[in-house]
């Protein structure tokens, strides 16, 4: 609307638009957060408080992926100090990164109820994301109703617009010497 919207619907009018709309940003934005960071975390921490530490053995490693392509893997866990013949366990998700050798142990859980198994590695991916995301978008709900009660956008520790006034200077030190 710009020059035109201010002349024809007032600058209280305008003033109302902006809080009604930044409100209604900010607060999407922050309920998208923790919706990610929920469905992020999956399983997660109900999978660590009905597990027991445990040390897992890499029995096998899948692997798929074309030629050029960070190859995705999934383990297969057993309980490395388990009498043969062991229980293994194959995970349903396919991981990226650096995969584990066969015959390699790792710190891991285990739920004796299911038999799931899981790494401590796969553990931290499926939490920190998920915690790094709940307290982000509790932030921006938080703000969204700063905005909704007059506080000024400009002001707000977590801008999601990325205008800025002036450069942004790291070091006002320099300029002093």
């Amino acid at each position: 609307m710009g020059e035109i919207g201010a002349l024809v619907l007032g600058p209280c009018v305008m003033r109302l638009l902006g809080i009604v709309w930044f409100t209604f940003v900010y607060a999407l934005s922050g309920a998208a957060g923790i919706f990610l960071g929920y469905h992020l975390m999956g399983d997660g921490p109900g999978f660590f408080l009905r597990s027991d530490p445990a040390q897992l053995l890499v029995v096998d490693v899948q692997k798929i992926g074309r030629e050029g392509d960070e190859p995705l893997y999934r383990p297969t866990f057993a309980l490395a100090d388990a009498p043969p013949p062991r229980v293994e366990y194959v995970g349903q998700v396919w991981l990226k990164g650096n995969p584990p050798r066969q015959g390699e142990i790792l710190p891991g859980r285990y739920d004796p109820t299911t038999g799931e198994m899981r790494s401590r590695v796969r553990i931290g991916m499926t939490l920190w994301l998920g915690l790094l995301l709940q307290p982000l978008g509790a932030a921006l709900l938080i703000e969204a109703v700063m905005i909704a009660h007059g506080f000024p956008v400009r002001e707000l520790p977590l801008r999601l617009s990325g205008r800025r006034r002036g450069p942004v200077r790291l070091l006002d030190i320099v300029d002093d010497l």
